[in-house]
């Protein structure tokens, strides 16, 4: 039987080690969560939040997942309309294997590549509504797609002047879309930035 002594070297490395791959946080995983359901409703959520901060009013009443993806969730106004919520990530997968597999990689975005992935991001979320049946979607007032990301570097500040200068393909379906950033110190919500649609 293989033994190690309490207080020696080897068992106070197996101790950090362990402490160690407990604690570190796995690429761009901010807002991941185990159940689909609650992490794009938590999305939804911040957003709405980060929304009303920038405001400085209230918008949406409630928000709640949707059962029939799509849309993935649905808001309620405080006038009564009613929005869909749809919810989709900017991540490097490829970045994310490379981590998993005991890496430190980042991926780094040039402008036109991020302008390429939000744009077939946003032709994919528009082709799954338009073959959505068109009499459920009717009761929507809009259709709104959260592009949410924890991307290290993709920060707020650096993508703004870029994103506020490119206007996107015109959507059949998706009414707005919006890139949502991850935590922001000294920031009350999460910042985020309209995407302009033609």
């Amino acid at each position: 039987m293989n033994t190690i002594e309490f207080g020696s070297e080897e068992l106070k490395r197996k101790i950090i080690a362990v402490i160690d791959s407990k604690n570190k946080r796995m690429y761009a995983s901010f807002w991941e969560s185990p159940k689909k359901p609650v992490k794009e409703r938590g999305i939804v959520c911040d957003f709405v939040r980060a929304v009303e901060i920038e405001n400085g009013s209230p918008w949406i009443k409630t928000v709640k997942a949707h059962p029939n993806d799509p849309p993935d969730c649905e808001g309620i106004t405080f006038s009564g309309e009613l929005i869909a919520f749809e919810v989709t990530e900017l991540v490097d997968g490829s970045v994310i294997r490379r981590n998993k597999a005991g890496g430190r990689f980042y991926r780094e975005w040039r402008g036109p590549e991020l302008i390429t992935t939000l744009h077939a991001r946003l032709l994919r979320k528009d082709r799954i509504f338009s073959k959505k049946d068109q009499g459920q979607l009717k009761h929507y007032a809009k259709i709104v797609l959260v592009i949410h990301t924890d991307e290290p570097q993709l920060r707020h500040g650096d993508c703004a002047e870029m994103l506020r200068q490119h206007t996107f393909d015109r959507c059949n379906k998706l009414t707005e879309a919006y890139l949502l950033f991850s935590y922001c110190p000294g920031q009350p919500g999460y910042p985020y930035l309209r995407l302009c649609l033609a």
